[in-house]
């Protein structure tokens, strides 16, 4: 009911401003009327009551229309301060900036950022506590707000009192006259930091894997060769001693050709694995496929 109320208040209709204009001259000649009543002396009794109660009603409907204002006016005072508080202590810093980027207004969360009192801040030229990294890409930014009539936004580094970088996302939109715009500053410094943290896991990662794979296929270069010497040597003892063993001895060395051979093909897929992934990481490593994966 409030709202309502100050939005009529607000938004006149200029039709029922001249019909009110009119009302109230009408009534003022009425008043005025009443005086000159009152100016001359009444005849009779009954023409003094008469003004009487004429003056009577005038002057409680000018009560009731002080009343109608006060309470108006009231109302008004009651949401801005509301409005105010809302925009000054928001979670979201809050700025207004001309075509040159001077600062016009600020919320104390606009302050807090910066580590600036809000006098302070008002009237400065907002890319001086832009990071020079950011300069430029804040300069093409404040331009491309003003030259559209739609929402911008970018991220920027600024500097605060200790000079020290926090990031902000910067959300901008012109205002209606065109001659300046309001700004929102979102702090994003702790999801930069999360994003610089998984960068630098991923490195680290990235690099672990890459020792893993040089590990593994060392190590699989490194036992396929006696793995390979190995099963020759079994082909070699069974050969030579064709004549002299016995059933169980021939099938124990053939049972330890078998291990031998699924060692070796299981060596050989552990190269061919960390060769392959290593092409598709864009590594590259020595071809050693001579060295056992078909023997």
């Amino acid at each position: 009911m409030g709202k309502k109320k100050i939005k009529d208040t607000v938004d006149r209709d200029p039709a029922a401003d001249r019909c009110a204009a009119t009302e109230l001259r009408r009534r003022a000649e009425e008043q005025l009327l009443a005086r000159a009543a009152v100016s001359r002396v009444p005849r009779n009794g009954q023409e003094r009551r008469q003004i009487v109660h004429e003056l009577e009603v005038h002057q409680i409907e000018l009560e009731m229309q002080n009343a109608v204002l006060r309470q108006a006016r009231d109302e008004i005072e009651i949401a801005l301060d509301k409005y105010t508080d809302l925009y000054d202590f928001a979670p979201v810093g809050y700025l207004t900036l001309n075509k040159d980027g001077i600062i016009g207004d600020a919320n104390f969360t606009a302050a807090s950022h910066l580590g600036i009192g809000r006098n302070r801040l008002v009237g400065k030229r907002f890319e001086s506590i832009v990071a020079p990294g950011s300069r430029e890409e804040f300069s093409t930014f404040l331009s491309s707000v003003f030259a559209g009539q739609s929402k911008q936004i970018c991220e920027v580094a600024l500097l605060n009192c200790s000079a020290q970088s926090i990031f902000v996302q910067v959300e901008a939109l012109p205002s209606a006259s065109g001659l300046d715009c309001r700004v929102a500053l979102i702090d994003i410094s702790r999801r930069r930091s999360m994003e610089e943290q998984m960068e630098r896991q991923h490195a680290e990662l990235a690099v672990a894997k890459s020792e893993l794979q040089a590990v593994g296929q060392t190590s699989a270069m490194e036992l396929c060769r006696p793995m390979t010497v190995f099963r020759a040597t079994c082909r070699a003892v069974r050969k030579w001693s064709a004549l002299n063993l016995d059933v169980q001895a021939h099938e124990c060395l053939r049972g330890l050709n078998k291990v031998a051979l699924r060692m070796n093909r299981l060596l050989s897929s552990l190269l061919d694995f960390s060769r392959r992934d290593s092409r598709e990481n864009g590594g590259s490593r020595p071809d050693h496929t001579g060295d056992g994966g078909g023997q």
